[in-house]
């Protein structure tokens, strides 16, 4: 972090996604953020991983990301108060001189519990073990793409779950959404615009032109008609109509 930089950010040379989606990675608070994107394979699956709910559900921060566990270092913001924070917990992955010292983020190999990871999960794993406070913080919605060679492995973690059993996109769901609809006004829909691109309350106000404190009437309001515990169930929702 010689350079004065704020943070630190990491894409893979085998990995490609939106401007915008770059954008996100870096404005979403956090020490460590990241996306994932798929595994180099047909069936569609994810790397990393997040907590979920005794009910299977995903655990949902405000903004719609998701509390993570591991995450790969394909797509990863690391800030330089994070750095400074893993320095200090790991200070045999320190080397150099003292007035100008470096660090191994990605220190690969068999770690204390007799395992041996990668260095996407070994960051993971140190990161979270070394503070209780640590967390990292998963962007679901990002179009990332995992290349091999000519082959293009498509990928967007939001849409996927979307369409597992349970989700609003799952077959099983999809033919009950219209009659199931729910209706807002034109206000609340700008509101829930701001939502699902993953906008905390505050920018959504400045965007809108309106006090934060309406923002959250608007979106409390939004979850009572439609029974949301959450404001990301609100965001991935198909069931919402302008009236």
């Amino acid at each position: 972090m010689d350079a004065q930089a704020d943070m630190v950010v990491f894409a893979d040379h085998d990995v490609s996604w939106r401007p915008p989606d770059l954008l996100k990675l870096i404005e979403t608070p956090g020490e460590v953020v990241a996306g994932t994107y798929r595994f180099k394979k047909d069936e569609e699956e994810y790397m990393g991983g997040f907590y979920t709910t005794p009910e299977g559900r995903p655990i949902v921060r405000d903004g719609g990301v998701l509390k993570s566990n591991r995450v790969p270092a394909g797509f990863l913001k690391i800030t330089k108060e994070g750095v400074d924070r893993f320095m200090r917990a790991y200070p045999n992955l320190t080397y150099g001189p003292r007035y100008n010292p470096s660090v191994d983020l990605f220190n690969h190999g068999v770690l204390d519990d007799g395992i041996w990871y990668g260095e996407d999960m070994a960051f993971s794993k140190r990161w979270s073990e070394a503070d209780e406070e640590n967390q990292i913080v998963l962007i679901p919605d990002l179009g990332i793409d995992h290349h091999q060679g000519d082959k293009v492995y498509k990928g967007n973690l939001h849409e996927w779950l979307l369409r597992l059993p349970g989700g609003s996109g799952a077959p099983e769901n999809v033919g009950t959404i219209r009659e199931n609809a729910v209706t807002i006004t034109k206000r609340q829909a700008e509101v829930v615009e701001g939502v699902r691109k993953g906008k905390q309350n505050k920018h959504i106000a400045h965007d809108l032109g309106m006090a934060e404190a309406t923002v959250k009437a608007h979106l409390r309001t939004v979850m009572k008609k439609m029974k949301a515990t959450n404001r990301t169930e609100v965001a991935v929702s198909k069931m919402l109509r302008v009236g």
